[in-house]
């Protein structure tokens, strides 16, 4: 396979597209889940642990499935930059809500 400078372009936009989609199902993802966050520390302060587990597990099936439909889309040769992105943009977002969470639980206990 040969390589042009085209070639190059297409991917590294195809990649920024990818990235920037991963962002946006982020912001709304979070958007989503603050507001269940709230519902379950004002509500039901005990579930907050089985919340953060529930919430993690929840995130990576709706990014199995937008990465289904993405297959659906761009067809198998074009899944890398997509998996990707997500897979960066899942850890990362699992690191800081560790974080966030285990933050939040001891400023409610104290």
């Amino acid at each position: 396979m040969v390589i042009t400078k085209n070639h190059l372009l297409d991917e590294s936009l195809l990649h920024d597209k990818a990235c920037s989609i991963a962002a946006v199902f982020s912001v709304f993802e979070l958007v989503a889940l603050t507001m269940l966050w709230k519902w379950v520390a004002t509500k039901h302060l005990d579930f907050l642990a089985t919340f953060h587990t529930a919430s993690s597990g929840f995130r990576m099936f709706l990014v199995l499935v937008f990465l289904g439909v993405v297959y659906a889309v761009v067809g198998r040769d074009a899944m890398a930059p997509w998996v990707i992105a997500f897979m960066v943009n899942y850890f990362v977002l699992l690191i800081l809500h560790s974080i966030f969470f285990t933050k939040m639980v001891h400023k409610l206990l104290k």
